[in-house]
């Protein structure tokens, strides 16, 4: 997300205190401020991410609070043999073999 600002704030709205909306302040001059929010270019990854959160099952979500309670504890073994063939797939994907 980019937030495009012209100028910035005028001390008026920043030390607004009498409960009055920004946008109730007055422009002055023919100077116009305005602000734009773009969130085109991030469309992509959210819909990436929406397709993601949607594929994980909620027995995985359920699973978050008891593993970080073993985690905890200190409790909680991942086998050494689970970890080694996690490491030569992540190897495998970092040089193409």
């Amino acid at each position: 997300m980019k937030i495009y600002s012209d100028q910035r704030l005028p001390a008026v709205i920043l030390n607004n205190n009498n409960g009055s909306s920004p946008s109730s302040t007055k422009k002055t001059g023919g100077n116009q401020r305005s602000d734009r929010v773009d969130l085109s270019s991030n469309k992509g990854e959210v819909d990436k991410i929406k397709t993601m959160m949607s594929q994980v099952s909620d027995s995985s979500v359920d699973k978050i609070p008891k593993i970080r309670q073993q985690i905890d504890d200190g409790t909680y073994h991942v086998p050494a043999a689970d970890v080694a063939v996690k490491m030569l797939d992540r190897w495998k994907d970092f040089t193409g073999r």
